[in-house]
């Protein structure tokens, strides 16, 4: 299907024709109609809001708030954050631009993602979290030592990042502005890079993940309608495998068949070793090592990793990704492929007068599959949305190395120029000493209660492991001394923390019962009744079982005051509450250790365990085991000395007798001929 071009300039910007305007079936496909450009506008203003919005609620005020967005992400930002990183408008372009050239196989690279990513959350990001860094040449220079060798990785970083991120992305997304707007690129490319690095300098890492988390769904959403128009438009998946092997240009002069005709394995994901474009064993060798280096050191991808809450959320994210990357194969290889059935004669092009006519460049128009698409196949509106999609995945990536770049220079680079900058000097050089647009927005710094509730959150803790009274959250020095900490937290009354402690407690018990039910052998209680120094009593109750490295864990299960008399069928009671409590069952139970209490003996006969086949100790009948047993010892000990004595006097009888020296031969019961034997050496 050949599209004709009413009118289109002469000028090229990046090897590219700008399109002023295009006609299909004599109709204007420019976006100049009031849909699309309502759909972009909103587009903007959607992304200025979640940046605003996310300056906002999260803490900007330090560097690693700024930088690792007070690690207090979870996993679906994450996920999501870590996909549109990834995916950036050179996907778009040039995936799809190689499989209207190639086939599938290209999309191999994004599903080799899986294996990195996972092992990125499970491998990589622990070692991260426990050396305590926040950039890549940080770390290797805590691992390998000297100085030198941050330094150059922090340059190289930066290089790389302006020399293959940052233009591949700016040049794929002119492609796309060329084809579908017309407008001059240097402007467009200007008006983006600002609008990119407003939230992305003000807003710091969290706002960054969280406008990464919305352009993941305008990305996914728009990609999938129009590859749904694409199949509609090609006639579904076997029309499309079918006219695919037979999508060649109309004009191909004489130039080679193998030049334009599609290859013979384009749907094989893995190709011959030897003839294959795209060999099997790179693919799956070659290209892993590659994806390790971008999934697990790159300081983009690291870094939002290890702005997590904790390792659990990093691994619940990185699973997102990996399911967010099989989706390029259906939302971008697919649809470049259907471009070339649709466009034969300007995405296959061989001839380079057709090709420089098409697109402003000799060697080929694969590149323009996708935007063309956009341009020619979508209605009204959606193809608004489009735009938007490709403006998206061009600005998440641009975010995502800005907000990287920085960090590599601030803490890599600053640092070594500024050995005693303080962290505003810091912030404002991560910021790279533009204004803080916060600052309008924001006059006084509060925290959210989100924002509040992990140190919230560490205090009951400090509270529960010291074992310190609710009333000290009122003390004035201890809320002055967090007011040092963060003044922008304010501490919640002491009754706040009756009602987080009691929801503590029961989320403690469940972990407890889901431990003690997970245990495969049985358990044994210890019971204790005691008296406090304030002439209070109590009964201790706990669990004791084998672990699965053999070792005794014990777990105190409860404390409880006896308010009651403690007589046997108190105790029983009691010990039915807990057991019910902890949901322990008595043919769980193989022992249960107590005093000599008499209430505590006579449970063996009443309450839960009356029935049961456990063993009760008392704990002081060992004691008296071994001294009953003491008399006895002595009296074994000192027949032990006479029989020596005697044997040693006998030994030298038979020296002075000349006769050998013989042991003497003991009967053994076990032997039916000892008894003879020992007769016999006797009357020797």
């Amino acid at each position: 299907m050949t599209e004709e071009f009413s009118n289109h300039g002469q000028s090229s910007y990046f090897g590219f024709e700008t399109f002023k305007s295009r006609s299909m079936n004599n109709t204007t496909v420019a976006l100049n109609n009031p849909a699309d450009i309502s759909v972009i506008v909103i587009y903007f203003v959607v992304v200025l809001a979640v940046g605003i919005w996310a300056m906002v609620r999260t803490n900007r005020s330090t560097v690693g708030g700024f930088f690792l967005a007070g690690r207090s992400m979870v996993w679906w930002p994450i996920g999501a954050s870590l996909f549109a990183s990834n995916i950036g408008s050179g996907h778009f372009v040039g995936i799809a631009g190689t499989a209207a050239a190639g086939g599938i196989a290209i999309g191999g690279f994004e599903w080799n993602a899986l294996i990195a990513v996972i092992i990125l959350g499970w491998l990589f990001v622990p070692i991260y979290i426990k050396a305590g860094v926040v950039t890549m040449p940080e770390y290797l220079k805590k691992r390998f030592g000297g100085h030198r060798i941050r330094i150059y990785l922090s340059v190289l970083s930066l290089f790389l990042y302006v020399f293959t991120k940052i233009s591949a992305d700016m040049f794929s997304g002119a492609i796309f502005i060329n084809q579908a707007l017309g407008l001059n690129i240097y402007l467009a490319v200007i008006m983006l890079l600002l609008i990119t690095a407003l939230y992305t300098v003000t807003g710091g890492l969290a706002a960054v993940i969280y406008t990464d988390t919305l352009q993941t769904i305008i990305m996914i959403v728009g990609s999938f309608i129009l590859m749904g128009f694409a199949f509609d438009k090609v006639g579904g998946y076997e029309q499309f495998q079918a006219r695919y092997m037979t999508a060649v240009p109309s004009i191909t002069g004489n130039i080679s068949a193998k030049c334009y005709e599609p290859r013979a394995d384009a749907f094989h994901i893995f190709r011959d070793a030897i003839t294959g474009d795209l060999p099997w064993p790179g693919l799956v060798f070659g290209l892993t090592i590659q994806a390790m280096w971008y999934w697990c050191t790159d300081q983009v991808i690291v870094q939002r990793c290890l702005s997590a809450k904790n390792l659990s959320h990093v691994k619940a994210g990185c699973i997102l990704c990996g399911y967010l990357k099989i989706l390029p194969m259906f939302l971008m290889v697919f649809p470049g492929m259907i471009s070339r059935i649709l466009y034969a004669d300007e995405v296959a092009c061989v001839d380079p007068d057709e090709c420089m006519k098409y697109c402003g460049a000799s060697v080929g128009c694969t590149n323009i599959a996708y935007p063309k698409m956009v341009v020619y196949l979508m209605p009204n509106g959606l193809r608004g949305l489009m735009l938007s999609v490709m403006l998206a995945s061009l600005m998440s990536s641009l975010t995502s190395v800005f907000n990287s770049s920085s960090t590599l220079f601030t803490m890599d680079i600053y640092t070594k120029i500024r050995s005693t900058a303080s962290e505003r000097e810091l912030m404002i050089a991560g910021r790279k000493k533009q204004t803080n647009i916060s600052d309008f927005v924001c006059k006084k710094k509060i925290l959210t209660q989100q924002q509040c509730a992990p140190l919230t959150d560490n205090v009951l803790n400090m509270l529960v492991k010291d074992m310190r009274p609710l009333s000290m959250v009122e003390g004035a020095g201890f809320q002055q001394m967090l007011k040092s900490f963060n003044p922008g937290y304010t501490i919640p009354s002491r009754m706040h923390f009756a009602r987080l402690l009691d929801k503590k407690y029961n989320a403690t018990v469940d972990q407890v019962k889901s431990r003690i039910s997970a245990i495969d052998s049985k358990v044994a209680l210890t019971a204790d009744i005691w008296t406090s120094v304030a002439t209070g009593r109590y009964m201790g109750i706990t669990c004791h079982y084998i672990g699965i490295d053999w070792q005794m864990e014990s777990i105190c299960l409860s404390t409880m005051p006896l308010e009651e008399r403690h007589t046997a069928q108190n105790i029983a009671g009691w010990l039915q509450e807990i057991l019910d409590k902890f949901e322990i069952l008595p043919d769980k139970i193989s022992a249960i250790v107590h005093d000599q209490h008499r209430g505590c003996c006579s449970t063996t006969t009443v309450g839960p365990l009356s029935d049961a086949q456990v063993t009760h100790c008392s704990l002081f009948s060992p004691l008296l085991l071994n001294t009953r047993s003491l008399p006895k010892q002595l009296e074994l000990h000192d027949a032990l000395l006479s029989i020596l004595k005697e044997v040693n006097l006998l030994g030298q009888k038979q020296h002075q007798m000349g006769t050998p020296e013989h042991e003497l031969i003991q009967d053994v019961s076990a032997r039916w001929n000892s008894t003879y034997h020992m007769i016999n050496r006797l009357l020797e």
